[in-house]
């Protein structure tokens, strides 16, 4: 940080990136700096230049009567235009530069207030690049989202067990009902109903949890062949010598991985381990062991990646970073 105002906001700070052979082309010093409104709010913000291309510009907020954001621009206009409802909710933003201006308009539930759809028109066709529908359950959980495209429509769908916890999230063909096995709560679908959706990426993902609320068990599964689900299991806790309850019961300790695909199956494992402040102290993922050091103020102080006992990143004072 390079300075404050009279109200201990920050007005500048330098980012330096050393430079090493990781590095090239990165490395140098990036200088921001900050002003505000007479009401704290950030007013605008001095980007300095990158290696890649992007030019320093300030960019600058402006604010309305009551304080709400309503323009952003720099070497562009990024938020051209803002209306606001009359419980403050974004009604409408236009955003970008004649002839490529993006209009996008939000329409909201009378009685909840909640989103129910979204529509983006371009200056440009085709008129309108998408238009996007939120569906909820009475205490406010989106069980679909279903998005308009000029390729198509894909919905998704998301079943809640009755502790509100997300327990199927999965693709369905636009039916507009997000159909399930059963009416129970938590019901997820039928395999044949999970579609591929738009772009080929449809999916189904399935959730279990605990009775704290730790999540024991992802399965991704597979859209047509049972037998190529992929299941992700998760160990939370310790058990110390004398001790039969477990300590940290929320800290993950390890995660059993089953990954099918035709032909083969592979199961990795990773594990993790905790100090007793919580701070993870050794994370075993892919085979590759990585060795963490914290202080006593649990400030992270050095990383070694590559498990031969010497550190590879050191972490020093104000959070500066060291590569050795």
């Amino acid at each position: 940080m390079t300075g404050y105002d009279t109200e201990y906001r920050p007005t500048g700070n330098k980012v330096t990136i050393p430079s090493t052979p990781m590095t090239t082309g990165l490395a140098g010093t990036y200088t921001y700096a900050s002003a505000y409104t007479p009401t704290g709010k950030v007013q605008s913000v001095d980007l300095p230049a990158t290696p890649g291309g992007l030019a320093a510009e300030k960019v600058i907020t402006r604010y309305d009567g009551e304080d709400s954001p309503t323009t952003m621009s720099g070497l562009a206009w990024y938020t051209a235009d803002t209306f606001l409802g009359l419980y403050g909710e974004v009604l409408r933003t236009a955003s970008g530069e004649a002839p490529r201006r993006v209009w996008t308009t939000n329409v909201y539930d009378e009685d909840t207030r909640r989103l129910t759809r979204t529509t983006a028109h371009r200056e440009t066709a085709p008129h309108p690049v998408n238009t996007t529908t939120y569906g909820y359950d009475t205490v406010g959980n989106i069980t679909s989202i279903a998005d308009q495209q000029p390729a198509g429509t894909e919905e998704q769908c998301f079943s809640y067990d009755p502790m509100g916890r997300l327990v199927h999230a999965w693709t369905d063909g636009n039916s507009a009902v997000c159909p399930r096995t059963s009416t129970a709560p938590g019901a997820g679908p039928a395999r044949a109903d999970v579609s591929a959706g738009v772009d080929g990426g449809g999916y189904w993902h399935s959730y279990a949890f605990d009775a704290i609320g730790n999540r024991t068990k992802l399965t991704v599964h597979d859209r047509t062949d049972a037998a190529l689900d992929d299941t992700y299991t998760y160990t939370y806790g310790k058990t110390l010598p004398g001790n039969p309850q477990p300590v940290q019961p929320h800290t993950l300790t390890q995660v059993d991985a089953v990954l099918n695909e035709p032909g083969s199956r592979v199961e990795p494992c990773s594990t993790y381990a905790y100090d007793t402040s919580g701070n993870t102290t050794q994370r075993v993922i892919g085979g590759d062991t990585q060795t963490l050091a914290w202080d006593r103020r649990n400030k992270l102080t050095s990383v070694d990646t590559n498990n031969d006992g010497t550190p590879d990143v050191k972490y020093l004072s104000r959070n500066a970073v060291r590569a050795t």
